[in-house]
């Protein structure tokens, strides 16, 4: 685990931890972390109007990964406006900027160089940016005008596109895109398309509020606008149904909601200093627009017995003076046996998935755990190939003491479902409120931290290292 910014002793400091991350990466690591401390976590979320509280005690409630998250994903304006790669920049682009710059008050959709430059250090490219939004919206006042349609097709397909091919930076790794020939390829078809009466009710007030792509005719301008950018920047098309899904996926950050999610996260969390509360008693509390809605809440869920990070696993913190690291694996597996009481037939793993000890893989006990790699912030995983108790994962941190000191923790009794299936059941996760179209802008993609493999499969599988 990454600690070097935030080591454990600093997290240690705190009695309760209040969590709202922007990611599924960051929120999962925190998770962890409040396992590991053994910490009480209030993990809270919005998704537009509608939020959640969880309350988190490890081991008694469940804990963020007991049950399975949607996959969503964020996209940094700057990609969207400069360097596009997949069409759902292209889609994004077309219906967040291109279409409320045109059809909504620009004033309210102009993009702030302070948010450009916390994603780009280039004030060249910041600068560019904000001229093409000015442009579009002086452009925008020749609406009226007979040949708004051509001027309009020739800065944002090509002009723009031209400007951004100066900053040769930004094409160092990437291959360059081709603007727009409009004058040749397009200028006769877009005259013919001008002359659809349907054409002229694009510009009208009622679209100043746009959450779902319900009318043929706003799907057909976002599609359109955002296949041509995909074909300038050699980017696979897609068709109308997939860009209204994908379209219909973005749902904007809220202040209000954030502010009350917050509060209720304060007051959530002071029944845990009350005399003889009891993590059972705590409460997730959910908010929506929905009628009958506002605010429910329900009691906080037992954990997962099948959740990789607390169900099948306990987590805690081993504390080795600098002088301990000379200890020989031998020694330091004989103070787990006896601490929590394990048979001979264990298997250590060092980090994700270097194996350093197993029944059948004896050769390093004589070797230290320095010289296998241990050291401060790495985790070691200890399995029960008895399948007696549950597994022990160890946080490795410093200490100014002279002894190893392993976590006080009562090992769980493994269970007759076999172990090896780590996946949660596939129930609506109490993190997410509902809703059709409901995606929470976080990237969620790579969990590499799944459940620690079987002995059978770590032998087997070539993705273990052995030392």
């Amino acid at each position: 685990m990454d600690l070097v910014l935030f080591p454990t002793e600093w997290w240690n400091q705190f009695d309760f931890i209040f969590n709202a991350l922007d990611n599924a990466e960051a929120r999962r690591h925190v998770n962890r972390l409040a396992l590991f401390l053994h910490k009480p976590l209030m993990e809270s979320g919005t998704t537009g109007f509608d939020g959640q509280i969880q309350p988190i005690f490890p081991y008694a409630t469940e804990c963020y990964e007991c049950q399975q998250k949607e996959t969503p994903k964020a996209y940094p304006v700057c990609t969207i406006r400069s360097t596009p790669s997949q069409p759902v920049h292209c889609i994004v682009w077309a219906k967040e900027f291109l279409f409320t710059q045109l059809f909504t008050s620009t004033s309210e959709n102009e993009v702030a160089a302070a948010d450009l430059r916390k994603e780009t250090e280039d004030p060249k490219e910041i600068e560019r940016i904000l001229l093409e939004a000015n442009e579009l919206s002086s452009l925008k006042r020749q609406v009226e005008h007979d040949d708004f349609p051509a001027k309009l097709v020739q800065k944002i397909f090509h002009d723009d596109v031209q400007k951004a091919l100066q900053l040769e930076s930004l094409w160092k790794t990437r291959r360059k895109p081709e603007p727009l020939n409009f004058d040749t390829e397009y200028k006769l078809k877009l005259a013919e398309l001008a002359k659809d009466p349907s054409c002229v009710k694009l510009p009208n007030n009622d679209t100043e509020v746009w959450t779902v792509l319900e009318t043929l005719t706003r799907l057909n301008f976002v599609a359109a606008a955002a296949n041509l950018r995909s074909y300038i920047f050699h980017i696979e098309p897609k068709s109308k149904f997939d860009i209204k899904q994908i379209a219909g996926n973005i749902i904007p950050a809220i202040a209000t909601t954030n502010a009350i999610i917050s509060g209720l996260s304060n007051l959530a969390s002071l029944v845990f200093w009350n005399k003889g509360f009891t993590p059972s008693d705590a409460k997730a509390t959910f908010i929506s627009i929905k009628e009958n809605k506002r605010a429910t809440s329900a009691l906080v869920e037992a954990p997962n017995p099948k959740c990789a990070s607390c169900g099948i696993v306990s987590k805690g913190l081993v504390s080795l003076p600098e002088n301990a690291f000379d200890l020989s694996l031998k020694e330091f597996l004989d103070l787990v046996r006896q601490k929590y009481n394990y048979s001979d037939d264990v298997s250590v793993i060092v980090g994700k998935n270097k194996l350093v000890y197993d029944v059948d893989f004896d050769d390093n006990l004589d070797r230290s755990l320095k010289d296998l790699g241990i050291c401060k912030n790495e985790i070691l995983l200890v399995q029960d190939d008895a399948d007696e108790y549950e597994n022990l994962e160890l946080l490795v941190c410093g200490g100014e003491h002279e002894d190893v000191r392993l976590p006080d923790i009562q090992l769980r009794a493994k269970t007759s479902e076999p172990a090896g299936n780590s996946e949660p059941d596939p129930v609506s996760a109490p993190m997410t409120s509902g809703g059709e179209n409901e995606t929470i802008l976080i990237d969620d993609e790579n969990d590499e931290d799944g459940q620690p493999p079987t002995k059978r499969r770590k032998v087997e599988s070539e993705l273990v290292e052995v030392l």
